[in-house]
């Protein structure tokens, strides 16, 4: 299936969250296409960095707890 793409009140409310929590993904490399100055996110992309982030931060997690 192809990608489609989102504005950030789409995906906010898709994801329920909030336009601030999108900036600070973003900044962690959330991915995203500018189309001109307005961003566009592909949904598809933005699921699997999200999965992604949720694997290595609980397996950082569990580092941690070995390491205690």
């Amino acid at each position: 299936m192809g990608d489609y793409y989102l504005t950030t009140s789409e995906l906010c409310e898709k994801l329920k969250i909030s336009r601030k929590t999108i900036y600070r993904m973003r900044k962690r490399g959330m991915p995203c296409v500018m189309a001109g100055r307005v961003p566009r996110y592909p949904y598809e992309k933005v699921l699997e960095w999200l999965q992604f982030q949720q694997s290595t931060s609980t397996k950082s997690n569990e580092k941690e707890l070995v390491n205690v």
